[in-house]
């Protein structure tokens, strides 16, 4: 067809250029939860989990095995926890109390003086310290280490806090 005669299918002239730095409607980042795909997976999961399906079903469902599942379900809910932390914190250096800190997360009291505790900060940070001491001794090593039977009693952890790290 000749452009000219203005005997052109209109539809055959559009394009679509792409925006850079979007998915879809809105721009990356511009949800108020960080962590929100986080949370659609792990609701995702637990709804799976009360209509009876077990972790090794739902696992294969998702292309991965069991053990992936809870070290990333795992991973989120410490990733989750560390975010609530982070959060209480701010609120009570703002001059919050911890009744109208707990109002604003809209959670209980006991859980945010729970949030403030050190001990479990500690706890949450373990697995992340762990990781990152994996990867250091990765490229120490040339690549290559030795995680075998044993290795949580050499570093002072438990099987499952390695598992974790490892994944």
């Amino acid at each position: 067809m000749d452009v000219d005669e203005k005997e052109y299918d209109a539809y055959s002239f559009l394009m679509h250029y792409g925006t850079p730095r979007h998915s879809g409607r809105y721009p990356w980042g511009s949800g108020e939860n960080p962590y929100q795909r986080n949370a659609a997976f792990r609701s995702y999961v637990l709804d799976l989990r009360h209509q009876g399906m077990s972790n090794t079903e739902i696992a294969r469902g998702m292309g991965m095995t069991k053990k992936e599942l809870l070290a990333t379900m795992s991973r989120i809910k410490a990733e989750n926890r560390a975010e609530d932390v982070a959060e209480a914190k701010r609120l009570i250096e703002k001059g919050y109390s911890q009744s109208a800190a707990a109002r604003r997360m809209g959670i209980n009291e006991s859980q945010v003086r729970n949030l403030l505790k050190e001990d479990i900060q500690v706890r949450a940070d373990r697995t992340s310290e762990l990781a990152d001491q994996l990867k250091q001794d990765l490229a120490e090593n040339g690549g290559y280490i030795d995680v075998g039977r044993g290795a949580e009693e050499y570093m002072g952890t438990t099987k499952y806090v390695l598992d974790n790290a490892q994944s």
